[in-house]
């Protein structure tokens, strides 16, 4: 188990991992809490070992952890347990994040913004989540933006659906109505990079 990283990266086995910023750690951890409470324990206990061990001790929001131990298995078993292995439950993981980040002066931030500009700086607070990764606007209309991602070495399905999550919630709470994000191109389907069509009314 890596218990402090200082570095962009680490070396497992000759292999790059990908770190996470606790804060989105704490976040996975608080939605199952609030929406599974009767139902914690359970998901801590079937998390494997390296991943209990971040989520049973204190999680600091601005260490950096493991991405596969600390938010990819942890949601895959959510996703098992409440679910039934449905995407859903990542992008809702998003919302509740985006909902919870964006209070007080944040959320006046958000209402006072344009949906471009909330978009411009969601993409640099994702970049800064993820270590070693590259998510940037690449163009923007008054009703449309597009996201593309084009670097995530660790690119998982559950992050992108975890991303479009917490970028409908933030352009609802911005005062958009009808967001709807379509994934144009995908790492998952061999492109070379992940791209997000986003509209709002």
């Amino acid at each position: 188990m890596i218990s402090e990283i200082k570095h962009k990266f680490v070396l497992l086995n000759g292999n790059i991992i990908m770190l996470v910023r606790g804060a989105a750690v704490i976040s996975t951890k608080a939605f199952v809490e609030s929406k599974y409470e009767k139902e914690l324990i359970k998901w801590l206990s079937n998390l494997p070992e390296d991943s209990q061990k971040i989520y049973t001790q204190t999680i600091n929001e601005s260490k950096w952890y493991p991405l596969s131990d600390a938010f990819v298995v942890p949601t895959r078993i959510m996703l098992e347990m409440f679910y039934d292995k449905n995407l859903k439950g990542a992008y809702e993981l998003g919302s509740y994040s985006a909902e919870k980040g964006l209070t007080g002066i944040y959320k006046v931030f958000v209402k006072m913004g344009s949906p471009a500009f909330i978009i411009s700086r969601a993409a640099k607070v994702f970049s800064a989540y993820y270590k070693d990764s590259s998510i940037k606007v690449l163009s923007s209309t008054k009703k449309s933006v597009i996201l593309m991602v084009d670097k995530f070495p660790e690119y998982a399905d559950v992050i992108g659906n975890r991303i479009i999550g917490w970028i409908d919630k933030a352009l609802e709470i911005s005062g958009c109505e009808n967001v709807k994000t379509q994934v144009v191109h995908s790492f998952l389907k061999g492109d070379p990079f992940t791209e997000f069509f986003i509209t709002w009314d």
